[in-house]
C-alpha cells in the first residue's frame, strides 16, 4: 500500500486517515505512562528493561492529530530494516485506553483506524518490519488485508502462545487440597508440589545474580551451546530491575541446603511475568524445578493476581507450565520484508 493509500484507505473516502501521523517517540517516563495505560503495554516495553539490552530501538507514537492513539516499538538493525529482539516479548501495536465517550462499535471502528494506518505507514518508512503483538490485541486484519487484491508485499503473521496462570488465593491458609490454584494444576503436578514438600525443598525469595549466571550457563554448557540470549544481557535486565524495585527472584533448596532451581519475575502495572528459569543440571530429579514456582506463586499472590508464564512455544517447555493449570493465550510474530 502506498503513502497515498493511507490517506484514503478505502475507495470512496470510507475510512479517513488524514489525522494520523507517525511520530518518532522517546523512551522517557511519557512514554512509560503510556504503556502503562495501554491494554497491550508491558514490561518489555519499559524503558527500565529497554535500557538494559542491546539494540537500537526505535519508538514511535501514532498521533490523531495530536492525541496519542497507539505507540510502536522497533528495533532497528540496519539499512532501515527491523527485528525482534529475544527478550522483548511484546513490542505493538499498544493502543491507547478505552475512551469513556465511545461505545463498543465506536472503540473498534478507531482500533481498526488505527491499525490499518501503522500496517500502511510502517512499510513508508523501513524496508523490513517485525512487531510481536500481545494477547489482548485480536484485530489484526489490517496486517493480513496490506496490499489486498494486488501484487504487493504481505504482512506474515505467525501465531505464537504463552499462558496466563491466576494466582488468587495461592497464599490462601489452609490444608493444600483446599488451595484454589494448587486445584487448577494436572495430577503429576500436584504430586511433585507434595513429593517437594516431603522431600524438604525450601524455598526463599532472594536476588542472587552470581548464582542464577552459574545455572543459567551450566544449562547451555551441557548441550555445548554459547548462552542466548547472552548472560549480560539476561543479568543486566534482572539488575535494572531490581534497582527499580520491579524484580522479584525465588531460589529453591534441597533438605540439605543446595541451590537447585531459580525462578525470576519481572512486575508492571497488570501482572508478574516469569522472567527466566535456571537450575542445576545435576539436580533435575529433586522436584526444585515444580517447587520454585509452585512457592513462587504463593508468594507473588500477596501483591499480583496474574501471571504470564511468558511462552509456551516447545512441547516439553508447554507441557510444564501448562500442568499448573495456566490459560492458553495467542499473540503473533508480525513481519514484513524480513
Amino acid at each position: 500500500m502506498s503513502g497515498a493509500d493511507t490517506k484514503n484507505f478505502y475507495r470512496g473516502g470510507m475510512m479517513d486517515l488524514t489525522d494520523y501521523r507517525l511520530e518518532a517517540a522517546q523512551l522517557d517516563d511519557s512514554w512509560d505512562q503510556f504503556v502503562d495505560s495501554s491494554p497491550q503495554g508491558t514490561l518489555f516495553c519499559q524503558q527500565v528493561f529497554l535500557s538494559a539490552l542491546t539494540g537500537c530501538f526505535r519508538p514511535f507514537y501514532v498521533l490523531k492529530k495530536n492525541e496519542p492513539k497507539a505507540a510502536v516499538l522497533l528495533m532497528e538493525t540496519s539499512d532501515a530494516r527491523t527485528d525482534l529482539h529475544e527478550l522483548v516479548i511484546h513490542s505493538g501495536p499498544m493502543l491507547a485506553g478505552p475512551d469513556p465517550q465511545q461505545n463498543r462499535a465506536q472503540a473498534l471502528s478507531e482500533e481498526f483506524r488505527v491499525l490499518s494506518f501503522i500496517a500502511a505507514e510502517l512499510p513508508e518508512k523501513f524496508s523490513a518490519i517485525a512487531l510481536s503483538t500481545h494477547p489482548d490485541l485480536p484485530d489484526l486484519r489490517p496486517f493480513l488485508w496490506h496490499n489486498y487484491g494486488s501484487d504487493g508485499p504481505k504482512y506474515d503473521c505467525d501465531l505464537r502462545y504463552t499462558a496466563y496462570l491466576d494466582i488468587t488465593g495461592a497464599d490462601a491458609a489452609g490444608p493444600l487440597n483446599d488451595n484454589p490454584v494448587y486445584k487448577l494444576a494436572n495430577k503429576s503436578r500436584r504430586q511433585e508440589i507434595r513429593y517437594a514438600a516431603k522431600a524438604g525443598v525450601t524455598t526463599v525469595e532472594e536476588v542472587d545474580l552470581g548464582l542464577f549466571e552459574s545455572f543459567y550457563e551450566a544449562v547451555f554448557e551441557r548441550q555445548g551451546l554459547t548462552p542466548e540470549p547472552t548472560t549480560k544481557e539476561v543479568s543486566g535486565t534482572m539488575a535494572a530491575l531490581a534497582d527499580a524495585g520491579l524484580l522479584r527472584m525465588f531460589v529453591s533448596r534441597t533438605a540439605s541446603g543446595q541451590p537447585g532451581s531459580i525462578a525470576v519475575f519481572g512486575l508492571d502495572a497488570r501482572r508478574a511475568y516469569y522472567l527466566y528459569g535456571a537450575n542445576d543440571p545435576a539436580l533435575r530429579d529433586g522436584h526444585t524445578g515444580t517447587a520454585v514456582l509452585w512457592d513462587a506463586f504463593c508468594a507473588l499472590a500477596k501483591d499480583v493476581r496474574e501471571v504470564d508464564l511468558e511462552g509456551v512455544n516447545s512441547p516439553m517447555r508447554g507441557y510444564f507450565k501448562l500442568s499448573f493449570g495456566a490459560e492458553l493465550r495467542l499473540y503473533h510474530h508480525v513481519r514484513l520484508g524480513c
